[in-house]
């Protein structure tokens, strides 16, 4: 990717008024960028004190000013390499909109797996880190806290160990090419090779008869438009995305992507389980509160089958010998119902 250059294919969209954090709306960092991603970044930036507005800026400027990508999420920036025809993120800036100082999040254990960093390069990326500011690590990454002790020097040195660990970056070795077992019911879905090999793992876990209720399950989501996800053999994900809704803060309305159904292979003492979203319409999860009839419904189908039960916020069906097809066949036609009332 070609090194970009100062002058910004975009200029700066400067909002009139004041922002949340009662500091004026800033100008956009000196990159290039597109009017949509611009909107995006100035929301962002306008929660944070100016402090953390001089922090983040800083990082975006340098970061695309050494070659590496710059794109907007919906509430995030994110700093990105390019690799071969793939982008990969490094890192993600937060606002101070749901903590008190903005966040860095950077990519911690999650940058093992795709192959494209050498292990001893992430090593030293993380000792790197370590040594520059307090981190705290979660299970795939880590966060940096900008507040007023995260200086200019400590952001250039955070700088320069994401540059150091960008340049050890290659395309990953072509991997052995998937091929689904055969003693399992066939899959004729479209997914990636990533997600077919989840789901191989999770059926693989589970007998015969849960292995077809499932195939049903996922081949009736993903043939009438669902998402599908499986990252690793375990629990197989049936996503939704609602309509557009108001995102309380944000100057722009959301679209909400959530597990609508979870399939899970038996772990344990606990057997084959379908953990289902619940409270769609109300509470701190309503994705659906526009569709308060239909969510009802949906819920009232859901807790006649077998094996429901209710335990604290989990609602879920534990697949037992009386959990026959025609179950699996109804709660497939309450989950299709759903989406086609609700989603996007």
């Amino acid at each position: 990717m070609n090194k970009t250059s100062r002058e910004p294919e975009y200029m700066a969209i400067v909002f009139p008024g004041r922002s949340p954090t009662g500091i004026p709306t800033p100008e956009l960092p000196n990159i290039k960028t597109t009017p949509k991603q611009a909107h995006i970044i100035s929301a962002i930036l306008s929660h944070c004190t100016l402090h953390g507005q001089e922090r983040l800026i800083y990082l975006m400027e340098e970061w695309q000013r050494a070659g590496h990508v710059v794109a907007a999420g919906t509430t995030n920036v994110l700093l990105k390499i390019a690799v071969g025809n793939k982008l990969y993120s490094l890192a993600a800036l937060r606002s101070g909109l749901f903590v008190t100082d903005p966040l860095i999040v950077l990519g911690w254990e999650d940058l093992r797996p795709s192959g494209v960093l050498p292990p001893k390069a992430v090593d030293r990326f993380q000792s790197a880190v370590t040594r520059i500011a307090p981190v705290h690590i979660t299970k795939s990454t880590a966060h940096i806290y900008v507040d007023a002790t995260f200086d200019q020097k400590r952001a250039g040195a955070l700088l320069k160990a994401l540059r150091d660990l960008a340049q050890t970056a290659h395309k990953p070795k072509p991997r052995p090419k998937f091929e689904w077992d055969a003693s399992l019911p066939p899959l004729d879905i479209t997914v990636g090779e990533k997600t077919r090999a989840g789901i191989q793992g999770t059926w693989q876990g589970c007998e015969r008869r849960v292995q077809e209720l499932y195939a049903l399950l996922v081949q009736g989501w993903n043939q009438a438009g669902g998402t599908v996800h499986c990252n690793r053999p375990g629990r197989i994900y049936l996503r939704l995305t609602g309509r557009e809704t108001e995102a309380g803060v944000l100057p722009w309305p959301m679209l909400h992507t959530f597990n609508l159904a979870v399939l899970a292979a038996p772990k344990g003492k606990r057997g084959p389980t379908v953990d289902i979203a619940w409270g769609l319409a109300h509470g701190n999860h309503a994705y659906m509160d526009y569709a308060a009839e239909d969510v009802a419904r949906f819920e009232a189908v859901v807790s006649h089958l077998p094996g429901f039960s209710s335990q604290s916020v989990v609602r879920r069906i534990v697949i037992g010998d009386e959990f026959q097809s025609k179950h699996a066949n109804r709660l497939l036609k309450a989950m299709l119902t759903l989406k086609s009332a609700g989603g996007a």
